[in-house]
């Protein structure tokens, strides 16, 4: 049974005691996005700042895995259809208390929007479901966009099911969409 402050224990009562000796605070040191110069104009500066992390901030395993998931939905949301930020990887100084992080990031080039394909047009065709897009053709790649039409062709109740997969196309610089639908 759990005592408030000021109350009258109970004598039966067992009290319990923490002694918390918190250790010393580790520190990030260098931070390699290693690849990350790859992304086009001032794309890798601007990406490194939405990382988040910088050289000084505590060691934080949630700070850093929510950094590597911020960094890839970025990257997806401003034309790297193909993009991928590996997992993280921390190695430890304990002399110095601090640590350094890197990530391998491909970012693998900058994308707009081709055409939309389909397999099956038995229900309706990719200029059907070009024309409930929220994007046009030549407009950047955003993950949210192919979502937003993943959603919109759910909620047209003629399908149960879709798969949206960017696949290159045949135009450099340009990625189509390949819509299976159920």
């Amino acid at each position: 049974r759990f005592v408030a402050e000021g109350n009258t224990p109970d004598p039966n009562d067992l009290e319990i005691v923490y002694n918390i000796a918190a250790g010393p605070q580790y520190k990030l040191a260098e931070i390699a996005l290693d690849g990350l110069e790859q992304a086009q104009d001032d794309d890798p500066a601007r990406l490194r700042t939405e990382f988040g992390l910088k050289s000084g901030d505590v060691i934080n395993s949630d700070e850093i895995v929510s950094a590597a998931v911020r960094l890839d939905e970025m990257l997806a949301e401003t034309g790297y259809a193909f993009a991928k930020a590996g997992e993280p990887e921390l190695v430890i100084d304990h002399a110095a208390r601090d640590g350094d992080l890197s990530l391998i990031v491909t970012p693998g080039g900058r994308y707009e929007f081709g055409k939309i394909t389909m397999a099956d047009t038995q229900l309706f065709g990719p200029d059907h479901a070009q024309l409930i897009a929220r994007f046009d053709p030549g407009d950047v790649y955003k993950a949210s966009d192919v979502e937003d039409l993943r959603r919109a062709l759910i909620a047209t109740s003629l399908v149960s099911t879709v798969t949206l997969i960017p696949v290159r196309s045949d135009e450099p610089g340009k990625v189509d969409l390949a819509v299976n639908i159920t």
